[in-house]
């Protein structure tokens, strides 16, 4: 009897860490890139079979994508590139779809990091970052 409840605590385990931690495509995920660069950015969201679309975004606004397995952004001058780890969920506001959005701040080294739900204009206070982040480009 105490093995039955040992394995069944294992498997409740593994199906409750994937609500811990988000990796970097999850299904359903949104993430909302603040542009506070001070530079006009064109950003890809790369799938994880490599597939991409282009989003314009100009400084002072934001723009919604796909949680991306990889992002590059491009600007007058230059790129950055990143892998999106993982990351908790402490900071993703959920909506009645089903639809959660992280808000990514993109500042004017390149550095990501991650919003509080509300957060807007003068209020990008940037929390306390989850391991990983601020993530910097490669």
């Amino acid at each position: 009897m105490t093995i039955n409840r040992f394995k069944l605590i294992g498997l409740a385990a593994l199906f409750l860490l994937p609500l811990t931690f988000i990796g970097g495509c999850a299904r359903g995920i949104i993430f909302e890139m603040v542009n506070e660069s001070a530079r006009h950015l064109v950003l890809y969201s790369y799938d994880v079979k490599g597939r991409s679309e282009a989003r314009p975004v100009r400084t002072g606004q934001s723009t919604k994508m796909p949680c991306p397995s990889k992002l590059k952004i491009t600007f007058e001058g230059g790129e950055w590139n990143y892998v999106i780890p993982a990351f908790p969920l402490t900071y993703v506001s959920r909506t009645i779809k089903a639809i959660e959005t992280q808000r990514v701040l993109i500042d004017r080294n390149g550095e990501l990091s991650l919003l509080m739900p509300k957060s807007s204009g003068s209020h990008l206070a940037v929390p306390a970052q989850p391991p990983g982040f601020p993530l910097r480009p490669q």
